[in-house]
């Protein structure tokens, strides 16, 4: 926690109670699949669901740390199949963005990566002021990191899993770890 909150960096944006700061940032996260209407390549995120204007392209909502080991795969858009991956983005944002392993993906969603020199260079754009700092952190301090991601799990969380649905209200199945 202490290192969570201090020279990581993490509390700048995961703060307050929910461990959100319910703000849009773009994290550089690689694009993949399409925007809310069938008529968009690209999803532009807090552009297409609000009205923050364009120079919001590509950034998400901040989601709570609270069972975040246990909520992947990770990022707005489930790119991220590895929490520690997801972590190593965050330090490494432009890295990451230019440099996705589609691998990682099950092969049904490896189309869905837009990797176009104009899609990233919008993304790299738009990118969000406060990531211009960002912490160089060992592998240990990584791995201390992770530790405490996992010790926000909640110790009941196998006895909710019977509170999660089979579908989502449209109707769509849910997929995703352990379902």
């Amino acid at each position: 926690a202490l290192l969570c909150y201090g020279e990581a960096r993490c509390g700048t944006c995961h703060q307050g109670s929910v461990m959100a700061d319910q703000l849009f940032h773009n994290l550089a996260v690689r694009p993949m699949g399409g925007g809310p209407s069938d008529l968009e390549h690209v999803d532009f995120g807090a552009a297409h669901r609000s009205h923050v204007g364009l120079e919001s392209r590509f950034a998400f909502r901040t989601p709570p740390l609270h069972n975040v080991a246990a909520s992947g795969p990770w990022m707005h858009n489930g790119c991220y199949t590895d929490l520690e991956d997801a972590v190593r983005h965050h330090l490494d944002p432009l890295g990451g963005l230019y440099n996705f392993d589609t691998n990682q993906l099950d092969p049904e969603f490896h189309n869905q990566v837009h990797d176009s020199d104009e899609v990233l260079a919008q993304v790299e754009d738009t990118l969000s002021e406060d990531l211009l700092e960002i912490p160089a952190l060992s592998d240990a301090e990584v791995t201390q990191l992770l530790a405490f991601l996992e010790a926000l799990t909640s110790p009941r969380l196998d006895q909710l899993q019977e509170l999660v649905p089979a579908s989502v209200p449209s109707g769509l199945p849910l997929v995703g770890p352990n379902l």
